[in-house]
C-alpha cells in the first residue's frame, strides 16, 4: 500500500509547480480579464489566436510540455483546423488536461462523449470574476490531485494484472486516496480509470459516511470551515463507527469496481450529468466525469449509497453487461 506520507509529499511537491493554461480568446477586454484571474492564482497563460495555433501547442512535444489546463472558444473547438474528428484517435487531445469551452451556450457534443474525452466545464458567457474562478480552481484541483497520484504509480504495476478479486476498507479522504491509486493499477489503463475512482471513493467518505451534502460542502467551502468540518466529523458518533469499501472484481468481460459507504444514500441522478447551473460553484461535476471519462458504463443502486463501475477488457468485443 502506498503510504500517507508519500501521497502528501507528491502533491507538496506538484502544489508547488505553476500550472500553465492554454487560452483561445480573440476579445481583447476578456483576454485581459482572463490573463488577470490566472494571473492572481499564480499560474501561467499561454495564449493562442486561432484553430490552428491552439492545435499546434497541443500537438508539439516540446510546448505541449507547458499546458496543463486548456480553455478554448467553442469557435475554436468547431473550427476545421482543430481537427475535431481526430479526437477519435488517441493522443489528438492530449490526455489528463481539463477541457474548458467557453461559448454563449453550453457546448454538447456526441462526438466528445463517444471519444471518452470529457469536457471539464462549459463555461457560459457573459461570465463573472467567480463563476471563472471556481471553474479555474476546480480544474486546478484535478491537475494537481491527478499529476500527484500519477507520479506514484510508475513503479508499482507489476503483479497488480494477476488480482483477481481485492477490497479496499477505508474512513478517511487520504485512505479513499490510497485505494483508488492501488485499485487502479489493476485496470489496463490506470490513467484512464484512476480520476473516476477518487471521485466515487472519497464521495463515499465525504457524502456517503460523513453526510456532507452538496449544498452544505458549498457553504464550507466558503467558509474556509470544509477541511475541520470534514476531521470534526471523523471523531464523532455516528460518523466514525462508519467505513467505506472498493472491491475490484475482475471478470471475463473486464474489471468491475465496486464503491460502497454506510450512508443512507443520495440523489444521484441529477449529478450524472454536468449542469451548466452549477458553473459556479467549485465541486459536484465528480460523477458526471467518471461516467464520461473514466468507465465504460457506472450505475447507482437505488438508494446511492452503492455505485458499480464497469471498464472493459481491451480485447472484449464491446458489449456491456446489462
Amino acid at each position: 500500500m502506498i503510504t500517507d506520507f508519500e501521497y502528501r509529499d507528491d502533491m507538496a511537491d506538484e502544489a508547488a509547480r505553476p500550472l500553465g493554461v492554454l487560452v483561445t480568446e480573440n476579445d481583447a477586454h476578456i483576454r485581459r480579464f482572463i490573463e488577470r484571474q490566472i494571473a492572481a492564482m499564480g499560474h501561467n497563460v499561454i495564449f493562442a489566436d486561432n484553430a490552428a495555433q491552439a492545435q499546434a501547442i497541443l500537438d508539439n512535444r516540446q510546448s505541449r510540455v507547458g499546458v496543463d489546463i486548456a480553455m478554448i472558444d467553442r469557435a475554436v473547438i468547431m473550427h476545421e483546423d482543430f481537427r475535431m474528428p481526430s479526437l477519435r484517435r488517441e493522443g489528438s487531445f492530449p490526455a489528463g488536461i481539463p477541457l474548458v469551452i467557453v461559448g454563449e451556450e453550453p457546448f454538447i457534443d456526441e462526438l466528445f462523449r463517444e471519444s471518452g474525452r470529457m469536457i471539464f466545464y462549459s463555461l457560459v458567457r457573459p461570465f463573472t470574476e467567480s463563476m471563472l474562478r471556481a471553474v479555474l480552481m476546480a480544474a486546478v484541483r484535478e491537475v494537481r490531485q491527478s499529476h500527484a497520484l500519477e507520479k506514484t504509480m510508475h513503479t508499482r504495476r507489476q503483479a497488480f494484472g494477476l488480482i483477481e478479486t481485492c477490497c479496499f476498507r477505508f474512513r478517511t479522504i487520504a485512505e479513499a486516496d490510497q485505494a483508488a491509486l492501488t485499485a487502479a493499477l489493476c485496470f489496463d489503463n490506470p490513467r484512464r480509470v484512476v480520476t473516476g475512482l477518487r471521485a466515487l471513493a472519497v464521495n463515499a467518505v465525504e457524502h456517503g459516511n460523513l453526510e456532507i451534502g452538496y449544498d452544505g460542502k458549498a457553504a464550507l467551502i466558503h467558509a474556509g470551515r470544509w477541511q475541520d468540518e470534514i476531521d470534526c466529523r471523523l471523531d464523532i458518533s455516528p460518523y466514525k463507527e462508519r467505513a467505506a469499501e472498493l472491491t475490484i472484481a475482475r471478470r471475463d468481460d473486464g474489471l468491475y469496481a465496486v464503491v460502497r459507504d454506510d450512508g443512507s444514500g443520495f440523489d444521484w441522478r441529477p449529478y450524472m450529468v454536468i449542469d451548466p447551473a452549477r458553473a459556479g460553484h467549485d465541486h459536484g461535476r465528480g460523477i458526471a466525469q467518471a461516467r464520461a471519462a473514466s468507465f465504460d458504463r457506472l450505475a447507482y443502486n437505488e438508494s446511492g449509497n452503492q455505485a458499480v463501475a464497469f471498464v472493459r477488457n481491451k480485447n472484449s468485443d464491446g458489449n456491456n453487461p446489462g
